[in-house]
């Protein structure tokens, strides 16, 4: 009977490892997103209840950090899985700019999700009508290392008028208060759409999106391979009537590589199969379809991730 009891102790062990190997038992998500009252840790609160909810023994916490750079969460290993931005994921898997002769390798790509548009917002009266007339304004790209700050400074660059416009690093609400009072000529970031702050000004009074040339479109480009063309729609925003070429990025979802397969494909798979009610917590969320997820970028994908979306054959 003592031995039957061993066998049966045993054979209950070994079940049970097969048993957490398969489903992930066990395994504690770190999950980064953004500082508190943004956009990100809302989304990254669904997605975790559902990937938590649909596999039993996958556990873990939404962080916050600072958005597009979270890769620097997973280097340290404050993170093992976050979101990003493909323009900052770029520059740090190729060593460039900020990350010059410091490439970091120790991420892999998980899903694609919402753009982040070129949306440089000034008032429709304010005789600022192209990006050369903002020399000599007073603008933001929001607070100090805001995702928008490369891009921004990038532009301006290509124009000559980074040293010839006046930086205020502020929130994007005393942004729009300070837009209101005319204190403030324009607000120069790359936001998802809608994005409240915009919607707020332009409900206040009339405002424009400046555009940006091809030319200066395809040096953006040129720069930074996590960009792509984007064209902000009539009808974003009040009063926004006609199309406003540009470029974005995007959020996308990354794990740390050494995250096991079997985990990231449940992520992704979990993700995926639920892409609708999304929508529901955020409009940015609206009509991403699970071929947008599996979209290919300049990081290679987790192999756990890769599984899935050859499964259901968008890769």
């Amino acid at each position: 009977m003592r031995t039957m009891g061993r066998k049966l102790r045993v054979l209950f062990l070994v079940l049970s490892m097969v048993i957490v190997s398969s489903y992930g038992w066990g395994y504690e998500l770190k999950w980064g997103t953004a500082p508190a009252g943004g956009l990100w840790p809302v989304i990254g609160t669904a997605m975790l209840e559902t990937v938590t909810s649909k596999n039993p023994g996958i556990t873990g916490n939404i962080l916050p950090g600072p958005g597009g750079h979270n890769f620097l969460g997973i280097q340290k290993g404050s993170y093992n899985i976050a979101f990003a931005t493909t323009d900052a994921s770029y520059f740090a898997w190729e060593g460039k700019e900020i990350y010059e002769g410091k490439p970091l390798r120790n991420f892999r790509h998980v899903g694609t999700f919402f753009p982040h548009p070129f949306q440089w917002v000034v008032w429709a009266d304010s005789g600022i009508k192209t990006i050369p007339d903002l020399k000599g304004k007073r603008i933001t790209y929001g607070a100090r290392g805001s995702g928008s700050e490369l891009n921004v400074r990038k532009v301006l660059e290509l124009y000559g008028l980074l040293d010839k416009v006046r930086f205020e690093y502020l929130s994007f609400t005393d942004a729009g208060n300070q837009m209101k009072d005319r204190q403030l000529d324009g607000l120069l970031a790359h936001f998802p759409l809608p994005h409240a702050t915009v919607m707020e000004l332009a409900n206040s009074r009339p405002i424009r999106l400046l555009q940006i040339p091809e030319d200066r479109i395809q040096a953006m480009l040129a720069w930074n391979q996590g960009l792509e063309k984007f064209t902000v729609p009539p009808g974003a925003y009040k009063g926004i009537t006609e199309p406003v070429p540009g470029y974005a990025y995007h959020m996308h979802l990354i794990a740390a590589q050494d995250v096991p397969e079997d985990v990231v494909y449940r992520i992704t798979k979990s993700i995926a199969e639920n892409l609708p009610h999304y929508e529901k917590v955020s409009k940015a969320m609206a009509g991403i379809k699970v071929k947008d997820m599996g979209r290919k970028n300049k990081i290679p994908f987790h192999p756990g991730a890769l599984k899935y979306y050859q499964e259901v054959k968008v890769q």
